[in-house]
């Protein structure tokens, strides 16, 4: 079978073939939406550059690709912060992208990267895209999962994460052993990363300590602020309101704390809360009334320049 072109992709992208050279190459000001076109037909055909038919690019282009769900999410703001202050030394440069939670746009910030010829990828990953991820490994670009599992790959990738239902077990079972015996539980949908490991954690945690599970102290929401006001308002219209809450996520806490204070329940001797994650507004609390736990940021970026450089 005859070998595609790059004569081929302009055909079946339907663009010039200097529009296609200056996508693969990752050169010149292209549009996201073209880049994707050009990539998508060069995918359908099988078209592989030269320049990476090699395997290993034989010249680093000094960019490393971040994909994170969230660019206002405390944790990936720091581990991006500290990335970048730790490879500034090395003449080596941050792209950095948002998928918003999107499968879709996550895929797309992938392929972007690939055509711009970064030496390796970081991602926060959303799910559903492993395959390409393995692709992307293949033609010699490092990847690295932070903070989010990577199944079902027929190449393994390294990964950068925490035991999140063991650390959502220990959280509920600190409740417990201060005396709480209904606790309400904020958690993003579990179509979200980590958020099955997360429940199984309370759930875990919830039957260790000999309590019964209820379903109506259990809120799915989007990661948002409003998901956690919304969770106190159904929580507290509940014939037996929580005594304690678990937000499993930062923004949860925040509007917890709100929707809290506007009704002028105290914390935490009326509601006590417990938060996965940390955030520089929890500042206007004082540390004895919030049980958190923080990630090890230091500890993740370490991982990363282990893995990626």
């Amino acid at each position: 079978m005859k070998k595609p072109t790059i004569k081929d992709v302009a055909r079946v992208s339907k663009f010039s073939i200097a529009t296609v050279s200056r996508v693969l190459n990752g050169k010149g000001n292209v549009s996201p939406e073209i880049a994707t076109k050009v990539m998508d037909a060069a995918k359908q055909l099988n078209y592989v550059p030269n320049q990476l038919a090699k395997g290993l690019k034989e010249q680093k282009t000094n960019i490393i690709g971040v994909v994170v769900p969230d660019l206002r999410d405390p944790y990936f703001v720091e581990v991006i912060q500290l990335l970048q202050q730790k490879l500034q030394p090395e003449n080596i440069h941050l792209l950095v992208t948002e998928s918003k939670y999107s499968v879709k746009k996550e895929l797309e910030l992938l392929q972007q990267l690939e055509a711009k010829r970064v030496d390796g990828i970081v991602i926060a990953g959303v799910g559903k895209n492993e395959k390409f991820l393995t692709e992307l490994v293949v033609k010699g670009i490092k990847v690295v999962s932070l903070h989010s599992k990577v199944k079902n790959l027929e190449i393994e990738i390294p990964q950068v994460i925490e035991d999140e239902e063991e650390i959502v077990c220990r959280l509920t079972s600190k409740l417990i052993a201060e005396g709480h015996r209904t606790i309400g539980v904020i958690n993003g949908s579990k179509s979200y990363p980590n958020a099955i490991e997360r429940y199984v954690g309370y759930v875990k945690g919830m039957y260790t300590g000999g309590e019964v599970l209820d379903s109506a102290y259990t809120y799915e929401g989007a990661y948002e602020i409003e998901s956690g006001r919304k969770a106190v308002k159904r929580f507290l219209a509940l014939p037996s309101r929580p005594t304690a809450i678990l937000c499993l996520h930062p923004y949860f806490t925040i509007g917890v704390i709100a929707e809290l204070r506007r009704k002028k329940i105290r914390i935490p001797r009326d509601i006590a809360i417990a938060t996965l994650g940390n955030d520089p507004s929890f500042i206007m609390l004082e540390d004895k009334e919030l049980i958190t736990y923080s990630y090890d940021v230091n500890l993740a970026v370490e991982e990363i320049l282990f893995y990626i450089l």
